[in-house]
């Protein structure tokens, strides 16, 4: 019986199915290696891919940064500008000794001028500002009587424009008083 069994496990019949199965196990522990290789490749792509949303994302968020440090440096810069410019308006309304040094017998004239230019802004602003207040205590005036005679529709559209009127006037003056002033040299 002991030489049946060794005769039977010596066969080729034997070896052929103990290779095959051996194959078998080999090929089934290559497949698996090859399914988790293909597992963590898909794995680090996807990591990759969340680093990459996340680079992007922080990139947007710094050139979004970048943005808001631009536009708040440039509105410094026109406020600098600005000032600079209310600066030097000032400063070209002063008279200074050399100049009226060179003006010899005339420098009354350079006073009288310079004393014109102080008080033409001013004057003319007050003078303008009463008229507008005159011709506004009459627009009133008007209003009051016609006002309740008017629908709703026409009250709102004559006080969208007694408020563009009055804005307008302010803009006028403090246009004039403040933007358009003119430097003298």
């Amino acid at each position: 019986m002991i030489s049946a069994i060794l005769s039977l496990l010596g066969s080729s019949a034997v070896g052929s199915i103990l290779g095959g199965l051996f194959a078998f196990l080999n090929r089934k522990a290559d497949m698996e290696s090859k399914r988790m290789d293909l597992e963590h490749e898909r794995n680090r792509w996807a990591h990759d891919l969340a680093v990459k949303d996340k680079d992007l994302e922080y990139a947007r968020t710094e050139a979004a940064g970048r943005k808001d440090v631009a536009i708040i440096e440039g509105e410094a810069t026109i406020e600098s500008s600005r000032f600079e410019a209310i600066a030097a308006s000032q400063a070209a309304d002063r008279v200074t000794a050399d100049e009226l040094k060179a003006a010899g017998k005339m420098r009354w004239l350079l006073v009288l001028g310079v004393a014109m230019n102080r008080w033409v802004r001013p004057l003319a602003t007050i003078i303008l500002a009463g008229a507008a207040i005159y011709i506004n205590l009459l627009f009133v005036g008007k209003l009051v009587e016609v006002w309740p005679t008017l629908d709703a529709t026409k009250q709102y559209d004559a006080a969208m424009q007694a408020f563009a009127w009055i804005t307008g006037q302010a803009g006028a003056v403090l246009g004039y008083w403040f933007v358009s002033r003119g430097t003298s040299k």
